[in-house]
């Protein structure tokens, strides 16, 4: 979740991303000085990375994982409200790009042509340039918050359709970029192997676009539209009934 509001920049409570990362504890048993034994055990702990940059952890237990995922939905929440003013600045900034490109475009031939203002019109275009870079970036950066928060707004309107996601379908992945598709890969395999549902929540889509949330739903709303079986599935099921290996003929 990208840091939208200013006040939030350095803020030592505002969550950017969560992620689990394994640990191994080592345990002294003592019963004598002559007698030690040592066990290891392994813990999932919850890495929360802040605004300031600041990285506490904490146990990886559902009472915790729960309470964080109710900060971020406050945080969503107060994101939203800046959306008019986030509109605003890229509209403002969009326009400076516009006229720079137009300064710049028409100062340059304009110089070359008339030697006697061909300084002064080098020097408009050279701050014009530079304006319309600085203008790019900004434009650029509000943009990115746009997206970001449209991102979030989309999952909460839509959390019940993407919670119902059957991941080993593989239709539901059509058209998702790669770059989505894999960090989807990554949240099954995480998701799975911690036995934990669902896929789908305001923590792991950190790393997914708004375009990847969006085509998985139409899939979602497709495949049930459809209500048909793929051929893995069928083939799975038809091996499983028979009690012996699905051979393709």
């Amino acid at each position: 979740m990208k840091v939208i509001r200013d006040e939030d920049k350095k803020s030592n409570t505002y969550i950017k991303k969560v992620k689990i990362k394994k640990r191994k504890k080592t345990k002294h048993n003592s019963k004598s000085l002559n007698d030690v034994n040592v066990t290891t055990k392994n813990y999932n702990d919850l890495v929360v990375y802040m605004a300031d940059g600041s990285k506490p952890r904490y146990a990886n237990i559902p009472e915790y994982k729960k309470k964080l995922l109710e900060i971020r939905r406050q945080q969503y929440i107060k994101n939203k409200d800046e959306l008019v003013d986030l509109k605003n600045n890229l509209k403002l900034y969009t326009t400076l790009l516009i006229v720079c490109i137009g300064i710049t475009a028409v100062s340059i031939p304009i110089a070359a042509i008339v030697n006697g203002l061909s300084a002064i019109l080098y020097s408009i275009s050279c701050v014009s340039t530079a304006s319309g870079i600085i203008s790019a970036v900004l434009a650029s950066k509000y943009y990115s918050k746009i997206n970001d928060v449209k991102k979030y707004e989309f999952f909460d309107d839509n959390i019940s359709t993407l919670n119902s996601v059957d991941l080993d379908n593989p239709n539901i992945l059509e058209r998702v970029k790669n770059k989505d598709k894999r960090k989807i890969y990554r949240i099954k395999k995480e998701k799975d192997f911690e036995n934990e549902k669902p896929y789908f929540e305001n923590i792991s889509i950190d790393g997914l676009s708004l375009d990847a949330l969006k085509r998985i739903k139409d899939n979602i709303l497709r495949e049930n539209y459809f209500a048909l079986s793929t051929s893995k599935k069928e083939n799975n099921d038809t091996a499983e009934s028979k009690g012996k290996p699905y051979v393709k003929k």
